[in-house]
């Protein structure tokens, strides 16, 4: 029994976590919508129910992922409370953040409610808060067939290693969390005041974008390398390799873009390291 309310209390814990994953992908989302194919528009009301539903699109998606790939336990209770939870903190964190740190007026929050004027952001905290039961009930099944993770969907790192793991690990994540922090910091102002030089409009908004992007999917396969798991060694690969790409471009701006190099050499360096060793220590990456 003990055990049992440890495995709901870990499904928590998940879901507290993955909030924070939903909310960056609502703010790289609506970078998109103001820097990218807003202006073109030149509708902010048309922008906003674009925004709105591509937000849906992409909460559900990663909700299903989540919900899929999860190895806690769950049922229909939990994943109404998970919706409730949700709810809550982005009701709350909607106010908060929107008002003191991006400086909305409390009008201009609120009105964003009113479904009569077209404003349509009812339905992302509808998705927020049922997107967990409609999803997870069809899920909780394959979720009870799959209490534990396979062997074979596991990394296995030598004891001697463990510390060089734990120090890749740290990189990637210190370096997607610096990734995110210029890209909210920039939201007010745009990504160019953090530049020696001026650039174009349509540069920064790459530059937002991007910083936006490696960041979220930094942490993401930070994460999975975290749990040992296949899909996240690759994923910090290919995170890795469009660094490069980006830093590359992002030389030719500003020099201190090479450091951007760092992380990305030596994380792959390690995980090349470990596939020559994989026999000798009978690794399990194929």
């Amino acid at each position: 029994m003990e055990s049992k309310k440890k495995k709901l209390k870990g499904i928590y814990k998940q879901a507290i976590g993955f909030w924070f994953v939903l909310m960056v992908v609502a703010i790289v989302n609506g970078v998109v919508r103001n820097e990218v194919y807003g202006p073109s528009i030149g509708n902010e009301l048309l922008s906003h129910q674009i925004s709105t539903f591509t937000g849906i699109i992409l909460f559900l998606a990663g909700m299903y992922v989540w919900l899929k790939y999860t190895n806690a336990h769950y049922s229909k209770k939990d994943l109404l409370v998970i919706g409730i939870i949700w709810l809550g903190i982005t009701i709350t964190f909607e106010f908060i953040f929107g008002h003191y740190i991006v400086g909305h007026t409390w009008s201009k929050l609120l009105a964003d409610y009113n479904i009569l004027e077209g404003r349509i952001w009812g339905l992302t905290l509808l998705a927020i808060l049922a997107g967990p039961y409609f999803i997870g009930k069809r899920l909780i099944k394959d979720s009870m067939d799959s209490k534990h993770t396979k062997a074979s969907d596991m990394l296995l790192i030598p004891k001697t290693q463990e510390k060089n793991f734990a120090f890749i690990i740290f990189l990637n994540f210190f370096q997607s969390i610096g990734r995110l922090s210029f890209a909210i910091l920039g939201i007010n102002g745009g990504i160019d005041q953090f530049l020696d030089m001026p650039v174009s409009h349509m540069t920064s908004s790459i530059l937002h974008v991007m910083f936006l992007f490696l960041g979220i999917s930094g942490l993401v396969a930070t994460y999975g390398f975290w749990r040992r798991q296949k899909w996240g060694l690759w994923a910090v690969v290919v995170v890795s390799l469009i660094t490069i790409v980006f830093d590359i471009w992002g030389v030719t701006i500003q020099t201190t873009a090479a450091m951007g190099f760092v992380v990305p050499l030596i994380s792959i360096g390690y995980i090349y390291l470990y596939y020559l060793n994989k026999t000798s220590c009978r690794g399990d990456l194929k």
